[in-house]
């Protein structure tokens, strides 16, 4: 009996030894599968993080650059204002001059704003550029009524000049002070 129960239990400790190998080799496999995927899901997730902050890097230039272009168009267009209302008062050679280079330099800061934004718009989150849109609405009509009427006899008289001032200053201005407070948003900066 002893024998028979020494043969069992020898029996048993090999059985043991061979399904702990296969665990152990099971076990060692299954860590090595984990580990390849492990390695490949941070690969992954390095290379997201990599293209996720190459756009944002992108997107803050942009922001940048775009806040810079409508503060000198915003400047453009007050000192067109001011030429303009001049020349009303003034009416000489030299104050016409001055008003149609005036004019063409701010239509030119209207463009390169325009285009920028345009080029440059999947960058811009929609309700952003939602404002940036009627800003430059605002501006062409403000350009459209100093260009078209120029030198016409339907020429903007001082008071629609000075209202056009008014609207710069108010209006545009509001616009424009929405707007910084979404770039400083979007910046992550504080007030």
């Amino acid at each position: 009996m002893w024998f028979l129960q020494m043969l069992l239990s020898k029996s048993a400790n090999r059985q043991f030894e061979t399904l702990k190998n296969e665990l152990n080799k099971n076990s060692i496999e299954h860590q090595s599968l984990f580990d390849s995927k492990l390695e490949l899901y941070k690969t992954e997730l390095n290379l997201q993080n990599y293209k996720s902050t190459k756009i944002y890097e992108q997107q803050l230039m942009i922001i940048i650059e775009l806040h810079k272009k409508v503060l000198i168009l915003n400047q453009e267009m007050a000192v067109m204002i001011i030429v303009r209302m001049k020349n009303i008062a003034e009416m000489t050679s030299e104050t016409e001059e001055k008003d149609t280079s005036q004019l063409a330099k701010t239509s030119f800061h209207y463009d390169d704003f325009r285009k920028f934004f345009q080029e440059n718009i999947l960058f811009i989150p929609q309700n952003t550029a939602n404002k940036i849109d009627m800003i430059l609405k605002e501006y062409m009509r403000s350009l459209m009524d100093l260009i078209t009427k120029k030198g016409t006899k339907n020429d903007l008289a001082f008071e629609e000049v000075h209202s056009l001032a008014l609207k710069l200053e108010t209006e545009i201005q509001e616009a424009i002070d929405v707007l910084k407070t979404d770039f400083r948003k979007l910046l992550g900066v504080e007030k």
